[in-house]
């Protein structure tokens, strides 16, 4: 009997323990706390360890040994992390996000004309149960506490303005938009010509316009006259008046001409010498599409040796030649040694050569064309304008270009900063000025320079990051490893900009600056949203720099930025710049119609990262990197196979401070473009590395890839790019 006991209480014991670790199924639904949505991709954490992501449902489905009281987390970008003890027999769980807290849009507007801000306007925005409108103050803005992940639509009104409605998508950090809005209740079949004097800049009354060759009217007091147009259609329009050349352009007019301003010369008096243009044109030196050339009676030769046949489209948009290059070139510091983590790069090793790449030279500083002094304030350009004189000390003038006048300066919390002023205050500078306003003020990315602060109050101004230098000072050739290394870096800062449809179409040295080595996108002058629809709008651009379709007035869009990436990759390889000639019209031609040298015949080192370029370069837009990404991609995978040879070698030779060096940026390559396995490969090579503490910094790293990929969660956020990166500057801190 007592047998048959211990028999049964053996069994009853089983039973119990086979109950008692018999799986458990949880299921987490994941919700926004205000619409009831779900989420996708929240990150859930299970004991602090365990990683999942939710699915297009919000959903995650968990197993566990059921014996154990759970702790789960739930984080995602925008809301407060959540965290609760589920208890061990729970089988589904309701997560509620709260999002963070409310966020700031901060919406400010100018006269578009007077540069001035607008105060006491009404500006209403609404979404989905919610209808919030204040006034403009003095410095013409409004200031709303909004709802992350929310589309707002604005409603803008001022008295003697024309209305604006747009909207704004709050996704999930603060926004500052600035509009500007134009004076008067212009109906939108109506069209404002301003016409100035070139050299003076005064506006010129009682000059007659032609339309079509039709006399539509004379220019008021302020050289202004409003004429009727249908938008979309081409127009011929004439202007003259006594004492001046007559000027003659046919433009098309779109939706986003509302004030065109003209500027006309004086005729030459009979009997004097008229000046001559000189042919040799400055590398920063730009052609503005948006100032046609006026046309006299007079009729000009072609140049000697120069046949115009066949390029009569390219000379006419090859217009007028201005200084526009602002000024990017910050000479504070010398160039710091390259390394994007920050460290000093250790020696380099001597890598077999096959050919001697061309010898090394310096740009020479560009001529610069003379400006018009009309200044702002005070009258030497050397000294900060007196008006900002309460907010910053120890000022410098650091830069100078045709638009604008760059200083060195302490605020008077003693941070160091730069300051953009422009040099004067006429039509066109406005309008570049604006155009600036709009879309650097909107960008805060590592690789794109930071504005801190602006206004056009007691005067137009850009409080910006200060920076070390900028690419144009850079000795070239550079090798090609370091040349990819920054252009892949830049390509960071402009995905940023293409995923909010801004398009730079400046890029060029002098317009990437370095701080500590690393390269940011400055002097967004020339920036534009990008349409879907085909944009032609004529503009400005750097010659040398400038891809067909800006030299052609054909559709821009984030495809000219590659074919400027390509070029200045192109000179930091081979030291020149693929297309060279004595005048505008050479150099236009050139890019239009010519081939380049390929960058091999004048750096042979330069053949591996040849294909890259030459996709660059391609004058069909439509042959190109289709994206900025691509590209990017394309230059990763060139450092990779490149790193990992240096790799290779540092070990052989047993050089463990090169190693350390190149796993580090092999893992900071990898993840940008996206390939964790290769990443979590060269991690695992930094945990023999790391020294002390560092070393469970690394492992931590080592195993957060790890799950990632065992849970085959593939998003790279910016979270884990910048533990890594922060990692990887600990660990190369202890060489």
């Amino acid at each position: 009997m007592m047998m048959s006991g211990r028999v049964i209480l053996c069994i009853l014991i089983f039973f119990v323990l086979v109950q008692g670790v018999q799986a458990t199924n949880l299921q987490i639904s994941v919700k926004d706390n205000i619409d009831n949505s779900p989420l996708s991709h929240a990150t859930v954490f299970l004991n602090g360890g365990k990683i999942a992501q939710t699915n297009t449902l919000g959903q995650v489905f968990l197993t566990h040994s059921g014996l154990n009281d759970l702790k789960i987390m739930v984080s995602m970008t925008g809301y407060d992390d959540w965290v609760k003890t589920v208890g061990r027999n729970e089988t589904s769980l309701l997560v509620n996000m709260n999002r963070k807290t409310p966020l700031t849009l901060k919406v400010s507007l100018f006269d578009s004309d007077a540069l001035m801000p607008i105060s006491g306007a009404l500006v209403n925005i609404s979404a989905e149960n919610v209808t919030i409108g204040k006034q403009t103050d003095i410095s013409g803005s409004a200031l709303f506490g909004v709802t992350a992940a929310t589309l707002y639509f604005v409603d803008i009104e001022a008295a003697n303005y024309q209305p604006r409605h747009t909207s704004i998508d709050m996704a999930l950090e603060n926004r500052d938009v600035q509009y500007w809005l134009l004076p008067g209740m212009l109906p939108g079949n109506r069209f404002a010509i301003e016409i100035k004097d070139k050299n003076d800049k005064v506006p010129l009354p009682d000059a007659e316009v032609r339309i079509n060759s039709a006399l539509v009217g004379k220019t008021d007091s302020k050289g202004r006259l409003v004429i009727p147009v249908t938008r979309g259609n081409t127009y011929t329009i004439e202007i003259s008046k006594t004492g001046y050349q007559t000027y003659t352009e046919s433009r098309i007019i779109s939706d986003a001409d509302a004030i065109y301003s003209v500027e006309i010369t004086k005729a030459p008096i009979a009997g004097t010498r008229q000046e001559t243009v000189p042919t040799t044109v400055p590398k920063t030196v730009a052609t503005t599409m948006s100032t046609p050339v006026p046309t006299t009676s007079q009729e000009s030769p072609p140049s000697p040796g120069f046949d115009l046949a066949g390029y009569s489209g390219i000379i006419l948009i090859v217009v007028v030649i201005v200084v526009i290059a602002g000024a990017g070139v910050y000479v504070t510091n010398a160039r710091k040694a390259s390394s994007h983590l920050r460290v000093p790069d250790p020696p380099k090793m001597s890598p077999p050569i096959k050919s001697s790449p061309p010898q090394s030279q310096s740009r020479s500083p560009s001529p610069q064309k003379t400006v018009d002094p009309k200044f702002i304030q005070p009258e030497t350009p050397k000294e900060l304008p007196q008006e900002l004189s309460d907010r910053y000390t120890d000022f410098e003038l650091i830069g100078k270009g045709g638009f604008a006048r760059v200083f060195k300066a302490t605020r008077t919390d003693g941070k160091q900063v730069a300051i953009k002023i422009p040099i004067s205050l006429d039509s066109s500078t406005g309008k570049t000025f604006i155009a600036e306003l709009q879309n650097w003020t909107k960008l805060d990315h590592p690789n794109i320079v930071r504005v801190f602060d602006y206004n056009i109050m007691p005067l137009p101004y850009f409080e910006m990051e200060l920076c070390d230098g900028s690419l144009a000072e850079a000795k070239i050739p550079m090798d090609c490893e370091e040349a990819a290394w920054f252009v892949f870096h830049i390509c960071e800062g402009l995905k940023y900009a293409h995923a909010r449809f801004i398009a730079h179409r400046d890029l060029k040295p002098q317009n990437i600056l370095l701080k500590d080595n690393i390269p940011k996108i400055s002097d967004w002058g020339l920036s534009r949203i990008i349409s879907k629809s085909t944009s032609t709008t004529t503009g400005s651009f750097t010659p040398y720099y400038a891809a067909p379709e800006q030299v052609n007035n054909k559709q821009k869009d984030e495809r000219t930025d590659i074919w400027q990436l390509g070029v200045i990759l192109y000179e930091l390889t081979t030291g020149t710049l693929p297309f060279n000639g004595e005048s505008v019209v050479d150099v236009v031609v050139g890019i239009s119609t010519k081939s380049y040298p390929p960058p091999s015949e004048l750096n042979p080192n330069a053949k591996q990262i040849e294909p890259i370029i030459s996709l660059c370069l391609q004058k069909d837009p439509n042959k190109r990197f289709q994206a900025v990404g691509a590209l990017q991609t394309a230059l990763g995978m060139y450092l990779r196979k490149n790193y990992a040879e240096m790799f290779r070698q540092s070990v052989s030779v047993k050089d463990i401070r090169r190693s350390a060096y190149y796993v580090g940026d092999l893992i900071i390559v990898n993840l940008i473009i996206g390939d964790l396995n290769a990443a979590y490969k060269y991690s695992t090579d930094l945990v023999v590395y790391a020294k002390g503490d560092t070393k469970t910094l690394a492992q931590e790293l080592c195993d957060h890839l790890y799950i990632r990929i065992q849970n085959d969660v593939t998003e790279v956020p910016d979270e884990l790019l910048k533990k890594a990166e922060f990692v990887v500057h600990k660990v190369l801190m202890g060489f």
